[in-house]
């Protein structure tokens, strides 16, 4: 895995190997994180719209847990 900074982008140069789902996963982290630092609701707004997310990802995807 290498990170690279240039002066338009930072480029993640993973094996191809790398698990899709995983690495969404982490980009949906950077983009949450992102917003949030140009965001101007309260701590208590953030919480409950993260919990709000967390049950729709559930929701959406449990089937792949429980069988």
């Amino acid at each position: 895995m290498i990170i690279e900074r240039t002066s338009k982008e930072i480029l993640f140069r993973l094996p191809p190997d790398t698990d899709i789902f995983s690495l969404q996963r982490v980009v949906n982290l950077l983009k949450y994180e992102r917003v949030i630092k140009k965001s101007k609701a309260t701590e208590k707004q953030i919480e409950k719209l993260s919990d709000e997310l967390k049950s729709k990802w559930w929701v959406q995807n449990k089937k792949r847990f429980i069988k």
